[in-house]
This record gives structure tokens, sequence and C-alpha cells, in this order.
């Protein structure tokens, strides 16, 4: 199984080792003088952050060979919080750090850009960095300047993140189980106990390159049927095109595991191929039944209600395959905002995986609605399980992340999975959004995606 993975290049605001003695590699000499003797000319200004990248991967290698069942992300963590001799990036430093590595040590590395100061938090956000202001001029590459995101005193470091990107605001107020809802604080409590559960399950991406979205779908309706959800409780939306398509060897057939069991079989699909739209979706939430949408949700004040969506995002919008069609950010409030005002639901949570995920409620401030995604505003998410005996992804890095979790732990809940997902999901930011206007984020996930 292939996973694929990228660091991550913002922070969360919290230092790590902070107090540890290092040089100031912005005006660290030795980088220039070494590049500019072996290759004959001055380095890029992303020379040396690409030099450190490729340091990381050489110690997180060498953490694994150690410790070969430790999660890379985890082998990742234990590299940058080192707390053994100091290793510089030089040549003969990292070759001793690698070597100390090895051997079950825990050098505190350092890099040729940067110290490798990573958030106290989740520990996979670097607390430091750096932007080349650059222009093109005639034709090349010319950069007008290094911005630095530190500010440092004499033991705190602060920074501020060039992609905007760290951990969910809102959610780091909710620090502890002692902020659970209750009006007085101005905290959402659901104003009826809750008498039943509704689902909706969406897959709208066509084609083979996108198999990932539609097994994803399906392992996410499976989960729920095995968690004793039926059939005429789960909505399912998929565009269904992968098991029959001429590209898939195995015909009929769609897993999410390398060597998993076939999802599509026994799966109960409601709208598929051209009838998964935006505007479909828009139907079946609001209970509007109609020719076109014969399937809708029938829920009321007291139904808790919980969709999830995997597929392709832009700013602001989930693509639907149809043109014009995607489920903008605009859409997405009106329509939510609809379904509160219209009494649709007791509490509903969305899990939605796409790139820009988080720029699709950033504006959403409905009741009872909690919003999960697997990146941020500003970037991409990634693809990961990769099965080379069909030569196609089988799952997004964020719900292999988030099935895993629930999998591992029936009873953790949307706090506890959140900071999970965060650590675990490396090729993107993890954000939960709406909090403070869902209710208990303590609930536990498994109780709440139950009949």
């Amino acid at each position: 199984m292939l996973r694929q993975h990228r660091c991550s290049c913002q922070h969360s605001g919290r230092a790590q080792r902070a107090s540890k003695e290092l040089p100031d590699s912005r005006s660290d000499t030795r980088v220039t003088e070494a590049y500019t003797e072996k290759f004959g000319t001055a380095p890029t200004d992303y020379a040396a952050p690409t030099y450190d990248a490729v340091l990381l991967a050489a110690y997180t290698t060498a953490r694994q060979e150690t410790a070969p069942f430790e999660s890379q992300p985890d082998s990742f963590k234990y590299v940058v919080d080192g707390n053994d001799t100091v290793e510089d990036w030089t040549a003969q430093q990292s070759h001793d750090a690698i070597a100390g590595l090895l051997k079950g040590q825990s050098p505190y590395v350092t890099g040729a850009s940067q110290p490798f100061i990573y958030d106290t938090e989740y520990g996979v956000d670097p607390v430091i960095t750096y932007y080349s202001h650059w222009v093109i001029w005639n034709g090349t590459y010319v950069s007008l300047g290094v911005i630095g995101s530190e500010k440092s005193g004499e033991s705190k470091l602060i920074a501020e993140s060039g992609g905007l990107s760290q951990a969910s605001q809102e959610f780091m107020t909710l620090s502890s189980t002692a902020d659970a809802p209750d009006a007085e604080n101005g905290n959402y409590v659901p104003p009826v106990n809750r008498t039943g559960f509704e689902a909706v399950i969406v897959g709208p991406s066509s084609g083979w390159a996108n198999y990932r979205h539609e097994s994803d779908a399906l392992a996410m309706y499976t989960l729920l049927k095995d968690n004793g959800v039926s059939d005429d409780h789960i909505i399912l939306m998929l565009y269904d095109d992968v098991p029959s398509s001429s590209q898939n060897p195995v015909r009929g057939d769609v897993h999410n595991i390398v060597g998993g069991a076939n999802l599509r079989s026994g799966a109960q699909v409601d709208y598929r191929g051209a009838n998964v739209t935006a505007e479909t979706l828009a139907a079946v939430l609001t209970g509007n039944r109609t020719a076109q949408t014969p399937v809708v949700l029938e829920s009321n004040a007291s139904t808790d209600v919980f969709v999830y969506i995997a597929s392709h995002g832009s700013p602001g919008s989930i693509v639907f395959p149809a043109p014009d069609a995607s489920l903008s950010a605009q859409k997405f409030t009106a329509l939510t905002d609809t379904m509160a005002r219209e009494g649709k639901y007791r509490q509903m949570v969305f899990f939605v995986d796409t790139c820009f995920g988080e720029s699709v409620a950033a504006n959403a401030t409905a009741k009872g609605l909690l919003y999960f995604t697997g990146a941020n505003k500003n970037e991409p998410s990634l693809g990961a399980v990769y099965d080379s005996n069909i030569r196609q992804w089988l799952s997004d890095e964020f719900t292999e992340n988030v099935l895993e979790a629930l999998r591992d732990n029936p009873h953790i809940t949307f706090r506890d999975l959140y900071t999970t997902t965060y650590e675990q999901v490396t090729g993107s930011h993890v954000q939960l959004l709406n909090t403070k206007n869902f209710g208990d984020i303590d609930t536990e996930v498994m109780k709440f995606l139950s009949p």
C-alpha cells in the first residue's frame, strides 16, 4: 500500500524546543558559501528549503528503519522533536544525525533554511517559515527579497503564515470539556431531544480517474450500514460509472483498501449519473419531492442529519459533473440557513473531502451545523492508498484517516476526531467549522451516526 503525503508548510503558533540556542539560518553565510563552492553559482531562494525537505525525508526514513511499525507522521514528529545532540545541516552532521536515528537516538536536527521548530499542539506545522518575494523579469525569476514569518523574543516564537493556514481558530477556543454548550455562554443547545437519524452520501465525480471519490462514498455508506443504519435512512447519490468502466480490471468491483471487499455489491443507489447534481442534493436535503427527486429526507426539527461528500473542489465550491452546477459557498450557506429556518434538522454534520473544502462553509453560521473538511480554503487535498493491481488511488487522505480513526476507536468524539485527523493528515490542514453553533463536540461520532 502506498500513501501520498507531503509535509505541511504552515504553523499552529506554539513553539516546540524554543529554548535551544540555534543559528539564524537566514544570515548563515555557510549555506551560500557551500552551495557556491559546489555549483559555482549562488543558490536560489528555494535551494535551502529544498535541501531541508530532503533532509527531513532522509531523517524520517531512518527513523522508520528503527521503528518499522510507527506511522510516517509519528516518525516525522519524532525527528523534529529530537532533544539529544544538536546536529547541523552540513554533510557530516546530517550523516551523524542519520546514524544516530538508526541507533534509536533522538538527535536535535536543524536545517539550512530554518531550525526545525514545530508546534506543540499537533507537531506537524513549522512555527517559522520563509517566503521568497519574486517577480518574472526578462523571462527569468528575480528575487526581491526573503520574507520571514519569525518575530522572536527571548523564548517565544510567533509565526504569521503566508498561507493563512492553522488549526481551526474557533475550535481552539473550545479547548476542554468545560466548554460544553450552554445557552448562557451563547453556545447552541439543541432545543428538543433527538428522535431520528438520516444520512445523505454523495460521490458525484465521474470517470475512472476519480475512482477514489466513488470508493470513499461507498466506504462511508458501508460504515453507516455496519453501524446499524438501514437503507431507508440513507440516501446514496453516486455517479456509479466506476464498476462498469472498461478500465476496471475487476468489473463490478469498487474497493477502498487494497485487497478489500467489493463495496458496490449490495449498495442501494438512489441517484446516479447525470441525476447527481447540486440541485438534486438541495432538493433532497430540503425535502422537496418532485418527479425528478422522488427520494428526499424525511427529517424534522428532532432529526439528526449527516451529509458526506467526496468530490473535486475549487475555491468557494464543490464540483458536480453537470456544467455550471457546482455547489458554491453562497448556495451552501443559503441551503443550510433554509434547513435551519424550516426545522429540517436538530443537528447536522457535514464531512466534506474536497480541495479547498473550508472555503465552502467559511460563511456558514446555521445553528446546529458542524462542518468537517480535509483542506483549508487555500489548498488542495491529496489522494492516498494506491492499488498497484488496478493502478488506481482508492481513497483520499482525509477520508482514509477519518475511517481509520472511527474503526480504531468507536467511542471517539468529534473533538478528538478532529485532533487525530489533524495530526495524521499531512497533505493538507483539516478544519472544523461552526463549532460554537453545533452544540457538544464531545459527542461520540459513532453514536451520532446511529439509528
